[in-house]
Formats: structure tokens, C-alpha cells, sequence
């Protein structure tokens, strides 16, 4: 019973991911189930040392200015502050 404690999920992956998995998990040497169980925990891993640091919550502010902007219709691009260039 070597998934007793697990639950299983239904993922869709592009044609180019399927490939990388395949590949990966062939030159590991592991099956595609545990390459992904290890991506998953590094993922994880990477996520909440991202939150740790602020940079989350940075991310999302940032992500929820870009929207507001688009749905004014501004360009973010256009924000920038040109009135220090000497040219």
C-alpha cells in the first residue's frame, strides 16, 4: 500500500512538457510519478521561501497594479518616469 496516504490527481501537460518528463525521469533513472513528487516538493520548497522573504506578496501586489492598469487601459510600460533622462 505504497499510496495509502496519498490522493490522486488528474494533470494536463503540454506535448513539450510530457517530452521534458519522460526525458528527465528516464536519465534519473525514476519513474515520471516520482520525478514529478520531487518537483512538487522542491516547488513547494521554493514557494515558501518565497513567501518568507516578502517577495510573494510583492508578486501579487504587483500582478494586481499590472491588471488594474490594463482594465483603465493603461499601458504599465508607459508609467516609467522619463523626466530625469538627459538626452
Amino acid at each position: 500500500m505504497a499510496h495509502a496516504n496519498r490522493k490522486q490527481i488528474s494533470l494536463f501537460v503540454t506535448e513539450e512538457e510530457l517530452e521534458k518528463l519522460n526525458k528527465y525521469s528516464k536519465e534519473i533513472g525514476i519513474s515520471r510519478q516520482k520525478l514529478l513528487e520531487n518537483l512538487l516538493g522542491i516547488g513547494f520548497d521554493e514557494l515558501e521561501a518565497i513567501r518568507k522573504y516578502g517577495l510573494l506578496s510583492i508578486g501579487l501586489g504587483v500582478r494586481a497594479l499590472v491588471r488594474k492598469l490594463k482594465n483603465k487601459g493603461i499601458d504599465p510600460s508607459t508609467l516609467a518616469d522619463d523626466s530625469d533622462d538627459q538626452s
